[in-house]
Formats: C-alpha cells, sequence, structure tokens
C-alpha cells in the first residue's frame, strides 16, 4: 500500500527494509543502514508533533538526532503557538540543545481509528474513502478486503 500511495510521489522511495530485519526494528539502525547503501545522502525523519514532545524516549535519540534532521508536522497550529518554535526551527521542550524543522502542510482532521472506521463502512457500501485515501490504495484495500472487521 505504500508503494501505490507513493507512486506519484518522484522524491520518495518505499524500502522494505524494516520489514527485512529481523528482532526489534530501530529509528537508528535504519538510518545507519539507509547510510550504508547510500552514502552522503541528507537523511529526514519526520514525525507528529505528539513524537515530537517525546522524542527523548526513542532508542538512541541522540544518534538519530546526529545521523538525521529532524523534522515536525504542524498540527494545527499547534507549533506555531507554542513558546518552543520560531519560524524556521522548533526547541525540545526538555531538551534546549535539540532542534527540529517545522513541517508546514495542510493536516487532515482525522484519526487512523477512524480511517479504519470509514474503511470498515465502505466496505459495507455505506462511506466513500475518496477524500481519505489515494485511489489505488481504497481499491487495493477493496480488493483485498481488508479493515473489513473493524467495529462502527
Amino acid at each position: 500500500m505504500c508503494r501505490l500511495a507513493f507512486a506519484q510521489v518522484h522524491a520518495a522511495q518505499v524500502s522494505e527494509l524494516e520489514l527485512n530485519r529481523a528482532g526489534p526494528t530501530y529509528t537508528v539502525d535504519t538510518l545507519h543502514a539507509l547510510q550504508g547503501q547510500s552514502p552522503g545522502a541528507q537523511w529526514f525523519v519526520l514525525m507528529g508533533w505528539d513524537q515530537w514532545a517525546r522524542f527523548t524516549t526513542w532508542h538512541r535519540w541522540q544518534s538519530i538526532a546526529e545521523l538525521a534532521t529532524l523534522v515536525v508536522a504542524e498540527r494545527g497550529c499547534k507549533i506555531c503557538a507554542d513558546e518552543h518554535s520560531d519560524e524556521n526551527f522548533l526547541i525540545h521542550p526538555s531538551h534546549p540543545a535539540l532542534s527540529a524543522q517545522p513541517l508546514r502542510w495542510q493536516p487532515v482532521d482525522v484519526s487512523s481509528t477512524a480511517v479504519r472506521e470509514q474503511l470498515a463502512r465502505a466496505a459495507a457500501g455505506t462511506a466513500d474513502m475518496s477524500q481519505l485515501l489515494p485511489d489505488p490504495v481504497a481499491s487495493y484495500i477493496s480488493q483485498h478486503q481488508l479493515y473489513q472487521n473493524t467495529h462502527v
């Protein structure tokens, strides 16, 4: 589904690196492996505001911050209104030396739980997914009868 969702985004590449790794998968390990595959490439770790607030609990977070540019997606205007923000970067609330770039975008006001519920309704013929998912992804989900057992 990721390949279908990102097929038209020419700058994006979907990797199965984490799927093929045995055991727990940590972001820092993925970054090291990606650097081994593409030395000199610039890496970005995109996260939501909720994960930014918890970032310092991630496994080897200091190394992640050294290996990649951290990018935090705005949700509404939460970042804009925060005292730890600026036009060009965010300061972590509990670690002032840690910063990230804000990603300004038009967020969709829906949770993954709500999407799964809508998918179950769509499978029953009572909902349209065209506003929430790219058509190829919605078709794949329908064709493979995914998410039909979600309680609605």
